[in-house]
């Protein structure tokens, strides 16, 4: 209904997060962009960069759960068989902040 409106060229008199006209637009979602959406996620999030890791089974996958369907998504190839360490938390985080 928004897009339609958005298209026909109707002024809509309400305000949307960065994240979503990001969207909109077709532009890559940052880790920043977390910030407007869960905040507490992203202090999760920055918490894990910055100490130290402990969980050495954590891979670069995620599981997204939608009307009782659990999906696992593969941040990247090979995801499922990839440990994030120290080295390449940041890049996880990065990669996972996209869903």
């Amino acid at each position: 209904m928004i897009g339609k409106a958005l298209n026909d060229g109707h002024y809509l008199e309400c305000h949307f997060s960065k994240p979503f006209y990001k969207m909109i637009l077709g532009q890559d979602l940052l880790f920043e962009d977390l910030l407007d959406l869960e905040n507490s996620l992203h202090r999760g999030y920055t918490f894990t960069l910055e100490n130290e890791l402990y969980d050495d089974e954590m891979t670069f996958i995620h599981d997204e759960e939608y009307f009782g369907v659990t999906t696992t998504i593969k941040l990247c190839e090979n995801g499922d068989k990839r440990f994030v360490t120290d080295q390449n938390k940041e890049e996880y985080i990065q990669l996972l902040a996209k869903y």
